[in-house]
């Protein structure tokens, strides 16, 4: 198998893998946001994100570390995937009870602190669940963490139906999170075993130092991207109210719900870019080139789609109750195009031992959000909170560009843009044109003209529908 179709069929796996899983998260939304009440969604939202953010400490950057490491020397799986385990496991013992302290003296309502005390429990779980699917990613196994994935969402959505049947509120929907990773667990030390060897578990502290060492770039980046994606569902409760938490929440998940596609090809991108960057940079800017081409094309397609007609996709999805928060999710809408345009910066600056400029941008980044944070969500709610978030993205992606220009030329990646963003004022302009008409009608007609104006402009070629082609049956 030649590297070119390993590369084209990873990546197949890895968006097929994303697209079924985020069906299935996008029924679990819907169905969750019809259930809960706008408060009850905030607590929800609430507890997720800040246990998602303490997950970010627990991981430690390990995660980033190690796919980098076995992507260049598989050996490593032997050597350095027990004390991982070890580590990642003690680190989750600490921060579930850092957590509970957190509960009990720092959250907005006492409805707040019993979920925050019950989704903790996802701190001892989840890193041993994660410890083994990064190896799968790492071996460019994507099937095998595809499976995984997928898995872990249809028993979350099995486990939401029997909470709805029983009358369970907002303690039974964050129980169906924890049933998801467990119930996946036994799947992937299966897969481990029977595809590499048994991973025990490791008490070096030792070379616990040495990983840490390595991995604290790595960590920093992680945990400020979490801040990054969660903060304003931390502190909207905080700063305005739990009603306005369940409105941003559903804005949030209808924009980013495409967010898995940048992490999906990075999962790809990421250890080839790690391997290539070793020996040329011609292949890294070329692949890049191409991502660039591919990530505006669906970005400001999802941009689009979702922004112009945001008050009908909430109503549809999760009811009048939501309309207030279409303004939101136009704003929120505008930061997917950067956000894709970032990730495979940071796969690129990460694969050319740069990560500690990365982390610098992120500081830079975090505390830009933060701070428009405090300012804007005291006068204008949550609208306030999209707003820093897009503002800040911008900053974000506008760096890590900029730190790429100084290793190679990136001209090829913005000429590669010209095409989709002719595209995209295309399909705005016949979206707001065909206003009166339903959305069966708008879509269809607003997909024909963007691909329409792709082809035109000679975006897309004959080549890449071989390239697609040779995804699908590796001819």
């Amino acid at each position: 198998m030649s590297e070119r179709f390993q590369f084209l069929k990873n990546t197949g796996y890895a968006l097929l893998g994303q697209l079924f899983q985020q069906a299935l998260m996008i029924i679990y939304f819907v169905i969750v946001s019809r259930y809960l009440n706008k408060a009850e969604l905030g607590v929800y939202s609430y507890a997720v994100s800040t246990a998602g953010l303490f997950l970010a400490v627990v991981d430690l950057g390990i995660s980033t570390l190690i796919v980098r490491e076995i992507a260049r020397d598989r050996s490593t799986i032997k050597t350095l995937m027990p004390q991982v385990v070890g580590l990642k496991t003690t680190a989750g013992l600490i921060m579930t009870a850092i957590l509970w302290g957190v509960s009990f003296i720092a959250v907005p309502t006492p409805e707040a602190g019993s979920a925050l005390r019950l989704m903790s429990l996802i701190l001892l779980l989840s890193p041993l669940l994660t410890s083994y699917v990064v190896i799968f990613q790492a071996t460019e196994r994507l099937e095998l963490r595809a499976i995984t994935q997928f898995m872990n969402r249809a028993a979350m959505l099995a486990a939401l139906g029997v909470v709805i049947f029983l009358g369970y509120r907002i303690k039974g929907v964050i129980a169906t999170q924890l049933f998801g990773v467990f119930s996946i667990m036994p799947v992937a030390f299966y897969l481990t075993k029977k595809y590499y060897s048994s991973v025990g578990i490791g008490f070096d502290i030792k070379v616990w130092k040495s990983i840490l060492k390595r991995a604290v770039p790595f960590m920093a980046m992680s945990v400020i991207w979490e801040i990054y994606n969660r903060i304003d569902q931390i502190i909207i409760p905080y700063l305005d109210s739990m009603e306005g938490n369940g409105l941003y929440a559903v804005a949030f998940k209808y924009s980013f719900v495409f967010i898995g596609i940048p992490t999906a090809v990075n999962s790809v991108v990421y250890p080839y870019f790690s391997r290539r960057s070793m020996v040329s940079d011609a292949p890294v800017i070329s692949a890049m080139a191409e991502l660039y081409k591919y990530m505006g094309i669906i970005g400001l397609a999802i941009t689009v789609f979702t922004a112009v007609p945001a008050r009908e996709w909430i109503v549809l999805f999760s009811g009048v109750e939501y309309a207030e928060a279409a303004p939101t999710l136009v704003v929120l809408a505008c930061c997917i195009p950067f956000i894709f345009y970032n990730s495979v910066n940071i796969s690129a600056l990460y694969s050319y031992n740069r990560q500690y400029s990365v982390l610098l941008y992120s500081i830079i980044t975090i505390i830009t959000n933060l701070v428009l944070d405090m300012i804007l969500i005291p006068r204008i709610g949550n609208i306030g909170a999209a707003c820093a978030s897009l503002i800040s993205i911008i900053v974000m992606s506008t760096a890590t560009l900029l730190a790429c220009k100084r290793i190679f030329d990136i001209k090829p990646l913005l000429l590669n843009n010209i095409g989709p963003l002719i595209a995209a004022v295309c399909m705005f302009a016949t979206l707001i044109f065909a206003a009166d008409y339903n959305l069966l009608i708008r879509i269809p007609a607003a997909s024909a003209v963007f691909a329409g104006a792709l082809v035109i402009s000679g975006t897309i070629t004959k080549k890449d529908f071989v390239q697609f082609s040779d995804m699908l049956h590796g001819n």
